[in-house]
């Protein structure tokens, strides 16, 4: 399914969504088309992983990294 929402790009892009059918509820993943500049650590748009104001100041490893690729809807 494929679905346009308006996000606040300030705060991380959302991994996965709960949603509630028939009274069951279930997970929804997320993938996002035009993702650009985005800091695989802290999960905003905008900068790299190089800039990341977050990662910088924690002092994190790469290792540690929260997102991945897999946020990327093929084209």
């Amino acid at each position: 399914m494929r679905v346009r929402v308006q996000i606040d790009v300030r705060k991380p892009l959302k991994r996965k969504k709960p949603v509630l059918c028939n009274g069951v509820r279930s997970y929804v993943k997320s993938k996002y088309e035009r993702l650009s500049l985005f800091g695989f650590y802290c999960g905003r748009l905008g900068h790299n992983d190089s800039f990341c104001e977050i990662k910088m100041m924690t002092g994190a490893d790469t290792k540690e990294l929260g997102w991945d690729l897999s946020l990327r809807a093929q084209s």
